[in-house]
């Protein structure tokens, strides 16, 4: 008892936890090119002239402007390490084997540069974006408690039963696994409140038969985390019922799903089901379901529908509607197709002894980020006036600080993903499970490549080669390709240096094949519009002589735990919606209320201040 005074009278002298703007700044490692106003679709047959048609092959070189790593996966310890380690890609099968002094002819795989070309031909042609996931889910972790209740099943559907949910404490019950989820349970609660922190009943006698003066109810555990001091008990109010539609059930079970799924929660969840009877949690009039009071929703709304109504961007799945790049690169719909007509070939060095030099030394890289669409403040635009935005809804607070929703909201996209080149490598000396060790490809060095072509038009041949040299062999503009771009790995320069045509024609009663080759500067080029919104952007993306000096996953620091997760870029996140001072201590403009709300959201790509502020978390009287 003396200790547990001790820490409280402690807690108290450090003051209130607060987040607060730190000196510093970062460049998050990827932003977006716009979309434009709509995506222009074509038939087919009306985009292809049968005359005047090329046929034949560009040379190109790439030429390595930061180290670069694309892994040959055959082997995921290639190197006779405690964890995970790869060479790099070749074509060469290392399975089993120590590659610690031996080092293969680098590859460079034609699919990885079609990846990129094609990606840079959606942005600067303002075509479809042909490799989004248009049918998954979108979901988000929301911070606002949702209220108990049991879902019910009858003849005329799907329905919820409100409920009210009765605290237990962990200490009330000395084997709390003698309860299982949803079972009938009997408890007497103090209903008086008399803990002025207590903002929920508490139970002070719960038993699995019913006992004069108890109360029926069903028994809900909540998954584990740090400091638990509860588990709940749902009563239902048998005269509280309202009807649901089967799309918020579909949408509960890919929350469950989720939660079956995450390593930390799967193992509780793996007996969850969503039938009649299940306790659940819900909002917004039962539109959105969960396991949890403060859980995920998943949304209503999938990108395809978003992208439908933002200019109409999803992906072409017919011959009668095609967008730009799909007539050159092709596509692939559910009934129908349309084959490429260009290739890449791999890209690989010249022939040589030995390609020791070729490689750069073995690095561990930092852990890399997947991609999270739940970051709304990074993917998607800000609506006028809102707090907190997400796919389905915006919302922003009134003077009471009660969040009130925007009328007609409809989510925007931010456009097309891109990541920003960087000058350094960030590596780390501790391998573990969450990264990996690599031997990349260094900076300085050369590969040769060829892309195919086979009847495009002279318009299409002129943008091809402008997106493969980004406007010239010799300007600023780079690529990226491979892994860790985020972490600074992958920028290229690609040139074109000549173009070969192949030619057929009849000559007399002879059918005659000729070869042309043509240099680059031979060759007409493509006058693009550099004053347009997403070209601008584009461009600021790929110069890598004015890259920013600062790129790096988000900044924060929690300085109130001592945790290897105290300075995790998901902190950043946490802070952005609860800061209230800057790094003086003065109070932000219209910050001033309790609630969550973002603070930043991504700035654009073609601002001229692309930097996001460091956070940290103090206690107040620091």
């Amino acid at each position: 008892m003396m200790r547990d005074a001790g820490n409280t009278e402690n807690k108290k002298s450090k003051g209130k936890a607060q987040w607060k703007v730190a000196k510093g700044s970062f460049v998050n490692p990827y932003n977006f090119v716009s979309l434009g106003c709509r995506c222009c679709r074509k038939k087919l047959e009306e985009c292809i002239p049968y005359k005047s048609l090329k046929t034949g092959w560009l040379e190109c070189t790439l030429y390595t402007k930061t180290p670069i790593f694309i892994p040959n996966t055959t082997n995921e310890n290639a190197f006779n390490v405690q964890g995970k380690a790869f060479d790099f890609f070749s074509y060469e099968d290392i399975s089993h084997q120590n590659r610690n002094d031996k080092y293969a002819k680098p590859v460079i795989p034609g699919s990885s540069l079609r990846g990129v070309i094609r990606s840079a031909y959606e942005a600067v042609t303002d075509s479809c974006m042909s490799t989004i996931d248009d049918g998954g889910i979108l979901h988000k972790r929301t911070t606002t408690p949702k209220k108990p209740g049991i879902l019910r099943y009858n003849k005329d559907g799907w329905y919820i039963q409100e409920a009210e949910r009765v605290r237990i404490s962990l200490n009330t019950i000395a084997n709390m696994n003698q309860y299982r989820e949803g079972q009938e349970v009997y408890i007497l609660a103090n209903n008086k409140n008399s803990d002025k922190n207590q903002y929920l009943p508490e139970v002070i006698k719960i038993s699995s038969e019913d006992f004069p003066g108890s109360k029926k109810g069903y028994f809900h555990k909540t998954a584990p985390f740090t400091k638990k001091r509860y588990e709940s008990v749902f009563i239902p109010k048998d005269d509280r019922t309202f009807q649901i539609d089967e799309d918020a059930v579909e949408r509960l079970k890919e929350v469950v799903r989720l939660y079956k799924e995450n390593e930390d929660y799967g193992t509780y969840y793996e007996n969850y089901e969503v039938k009649d009877g299940c306790l659940i949690y819900y909002s917004d009039n039962g539109t959105y379901l969960s396991p949890a009071c403060i859980t995920r929703e998943v949304f209503k709304n999938r990108l395809k529908d978003i992208l439908k109504q933002q200019g109409g961007y999803q992906p072409c799945v017919s011959r009668k509607a095609v967008c730009e790049c799909c007539i050159l690169f092709g596509m692939v719909g559910d009934k129908q197709a349309i084959g490429s007509r260009i290739r890449f070939t791999d890209a690989l060095p010249s022939p040589q002894d030995d390609y020791k030099d070729y490689y750069a030394p073995l690095v561990i890289l930092r852990e890399l980020a997947s991609p999270k669409t739940s970051a709304t403040e990074f993917y998607l635009k800000r609506p006028k006036n809102s707090d907190l935005w997400n796919y389905d809804y915006a919302i922003r607070y009134d003077e009471k600080g009660n969040p009130q929703k925007i009328p007609d909201y409809k989510p925007e996209i931010r456009g097309r993903k891109f990541y920003w080149h960087s000058g350094k490598q960030p590596h780390t000396n501790e391998l573990n499970e969450r990264n990996c060790m690599v031997r990349p490809v260094n900076k300085g060095k050369e590969f040769h490549f060829r892309v195919y072509f086979d009847g495009i038009t002279e318009e299409e041949l002129k943008k091809l080669i402008w997106i493969l040299n980004l406007g010239s062999n010799e300007n600023q503009y780079c690529h990226k390709i491979g892994k860790a771009k985020p972490l600074g790995f992958g920028s290229v320069k690609i040139k074109v240096n000549k173009a070969f045509f192949r030619e057929i024609y009849l000559d007399s009663d002879s059918i005659k094949y000729e070869v042309i080759c043509k240099d680059i500067n031979e060759l007409p080029t493509w006058e693009i519009s550099e004053d347009q919104k997403s070209i601008k952007e584009f461009l600021k993306l790929m110069d890598y002589q004015n890259k920013p000096s600062n790129v790096c996953y988000p900044l924060a620091k929690d300085n109130t735990i001592k945790s290897i997760n105290s300075e995790a870029s998901h902190q950043w996140f946490a802070g952005n919606k609860v800061i209230r001072v800057d790094e003086k201590g003065k109070e932000l403009k219209n910050r001033s209320f309790s609630k969550p709300g973002i603070y930043k959201e991504l700035p654009e790509a073609d601002a001229e201040d692309v930097s996001l502020p460091r956070y940290e978390k103090i206690y107040e009287n620091r």
